[in-house]
């Protein structure tokens, strides 16, 4: 009877372990899942940004506005060099429609990854917005912009993001992507960076997404949509991270970025 007795007590023990672990693991995916919506809310805000843009400029055209008030709100360009609007992203699709390059400073992938190291180094994302100009018909990278933002070791979630909305306001800049460390996995977009990565893209077709992996070879690689990944996640409904069929492919390596090391470019830290 006694040993009766604590083999009941060890069932009913390993009962209980068991269901706080389930628990613990429900707990933990409920906090990425909403970790990730909160990010991609932040992408979707951007985008809308991005999007009330592109429609003043096709009000302005209708109105038969002078070129230089058409493009007022989309780049204007203080130097001697031709103020250019972005390609909407329907046109983006159109058969024989051409990505404009896109030049990024490749030391201010390295810059990122040393401010990104103290959160490397306790397994957390860290993330940033790039920014730029439209010059002679070629996007350069001229910012990043490290928004306010929690991480995980998989996911990172911005907040307050109207004050990088208000520096690339007072700088007249264009979004061109963003730029997130995979703290300990490889260089690739997860399902959760797809749908941030649509989301840049419906903003601007040339959009790109840099991933950081400093434990791995290569460190970095730049990423876009593949036309069929586009359609893909545009229709695609799900939230936080979720299977994708992988063939044909939904992303790639970016064939229309530069890396220059003759570029300037300042570092916008909005998390002190």
């Amino acid at each position: 009877q006694q040993q009766q007795q604590q083999q009941r007590l060890e069932a009913e023990a390993a009962e209980r372990r068991r269901l706080e672990a389930e628990a613990q693991a429900a707990a933990e995916a409920e906090a990425a899942a909403v970790a990730a919506a909160e990010a991609q809310a932040a992408a979707e805000a951007a985008a809308a940004q991005q999007q009330q843009q592109q429609q003043e400029q096709q009000e302005s055209e209708a109105a038969g506005l002078p070129q230089q008030m058409q493009h007022l709100h989309v780049h204007s360009d203080t130097s001697s060099h031709a103020t250019e609007s972005a390609v909407r992203p329907a046109d983006a699709r159109a058969e024989g429609y051409v990505l404009k390059k896109v030049h990024v400073p490749r030391p201010m992938i390295a810059r990122f990854t040393d401010l990104a190291r103290p959160n490397t180094q306790h397994n957390l994302e860290t993330c940033a917005i790039m920014a730029g100009l439209l010059v002679d018909g070629v996007y350069q990278v001229t910012a990043i912009i490290l928004p306010k933002q929690t991480s995980t070791s998989d996911s990172c979630s911005t907040f307050q993001e109207e004050d990088v909305f208000a520096e690339m306001s007072r700088r007249d800049l264009i979004q061109l992507g963003w730029i997130h460390t995979h703290p300990s996995q490889s260089c690739f977009l997860s399902s959760v960076d797809l749908h941030m990565q649509f989301l840049y893209q419906m903003g601007i077709p040339e959009a790109i997404a840099i991933v950081c992996a400093p434990r791995h070879e290569p460190s970095f690689r730049a990423f876009n949509l593949t036309p069929h990944g586009y359609e893909v996640i545009a229709n695609c409904t799900e939230r936080g991270f979720h299977p994708h069929p992988d063939r044909p492919p939904l992303f790639q390596e970016c064939q229309h970025v530069m890396l220059r090391t003759d570029l300037f470019y300042d570092v916008i830290d909005l998390r002190r």
